[in-house]
């Protein structure tokens, strides 16, 4: 691993740009080495300017279980589970949507936004932003006027 600020450092040069299929690539640390590994002695392939970035098509084959997380249960497409690693009983429960993000069972903003229509959260919106402002008025008044009881205070002692 490379600290990525060294004061030493003068210029940073793009060896190979490329994409994968996920944003998330997390899985590679679950993954044999040879998957995110640079050889130091690679040549830089050009890309040029304004041409779409490719994407790499490889599928990543995960090390055999125990893994950081449950991949099995993620919606992602960049790698491949080997047929041993996870039962029928583990895949038939991956396959179930609640499972891919147990947490969006309690999230009530993620609810409203999906319930509440956007007319009315316009509405919502403004009134927040309008009491927001009059609140932060209140309190620049407030500081003000502790300010001046300050300054009275310190001429009365004068």
């Amino acid at each position: 691993m490379y600290e990525l600020y060294n004061p030493t450092i003068k210029k940073i040069e793009v060896i190979k740009l490329e994409k994968r299929l996920d944003e998330e690539l997390l899985y590679l640390r679950d993954a044999p080495p040879e998957y995110s590994e640079v050889p130091f002695d690679i040549e830089a392939i050009p890309h040029p300017r304004g041409a779409p970035v490719p994407i790499n098509p490889i599928k990543v084959k995960l090390n055999p279980r125990p893994w950081r997380e449950r991949w099995e249960r993620s919606n992602l497409i960049g790698f491949e589970i080997m047929e041993n690693c996870v039962t029928p009983k583990m895949w038939k429960k991956a396959q179930l949507k609640e499972n891919c993000k147990p947490w969006e069972r309690y999230d009530l903003v993620k609810k409203y936004r999906e319930s509440v229509p956007l007319k009315d959260q316009d509405e919502a919106y403004v009134h927040f932003t309008r009491e927001h402002a009059r609140v932060e008025k209140e309190k620049v008044a407030s500081l003000d006027r502790q300010l001046k009881a300050k300054e009275n205070d310190s001429d009365v002692t004068e």
